[in-house]
């Protein structure tokens, strides 16, 4: 990343219905420097493919999420139901990811799991917030995950992000961040 570099990063569930290769566009269109890696997106097949595309294009992987995300089972979430054929399924998603070399908010009122906004649009004080990974060390992207419900994991909100234009999407995702980003006043140390 380029000190002058915005450190923002599109997670793949903020743009459920497109496809890895249109994620990696979206991103960079939007200035992300990173994506935060679903396995789900991954092609069986197609993964040195896609390994390819990614390293093309710039990005880091901010974040890899298996497609199995928890040792026991969550709503709508595939995946076996003994813990431990669900720790294999974990293990294995991470040796999947692992060679994209992972970089290793939400309403006041939620009307479900899966019904998160943009960057300063609710509840969490990020300006705030975004002193303390540079405090830690931290010198790599923040990453944008939005899960707005469009009917994919049950009731579809009427204002379901997933319906908006996935480059849209990051784009507003990047303006909101670096708004708040910018007003934050926080120094980078490069």
């Amino acid at each position: 990343m380029r000190p002058t570099d915005s450190p923002f990063a599109v997670c793949e569930f903020t743009t459920l219905r497109a496809s890895f290769e249109e994620d990696l566009a979206a991103s960079r269109t939007a200035g992300a420097t990173g994506i935060g890696i679903c396995e789900i997106k991954l092609e069986g097949g197609r993964e040195q493919e896609q390994l390819t595309a990614f390293r093309a294009s710039g990005l880091a992987a901010t974040s890899c999420l298996p497609a199995v995300p928890s040792i026991l089972p969550l709503p709508r979430f595939e995946g076996p139901d003994e813990p431990a054929e669900r720790v294999e399924a974990i293990r294995a998603g991470m040796r999947r990811l692992l060679p994209f070399e992972p970089q290793a908010f939400g309403r006041r009122e939620t009307r479900s799991w899966c019904d998160r906004v943009l960057p300063g649009d609710r509840v969490a004080d990020l300006p705030a917030i975004f002193g303390a990974p540079p405090d830690a060390g931290w010198r790599g992207p923040y990453e944008l995950e939005v899960l707005s419900n469009d009917g994919t994991f049950g009731s579809a909100h009427p204002d379901s992000l997933w319906e908006e234009d996935a480059g849209e999407l990051a784009r507003r995702g990047h303006d909101a961040f670096r708004q708040l980003w910018d007003r934050a006043a926080v120094q980078m140390k490069t």
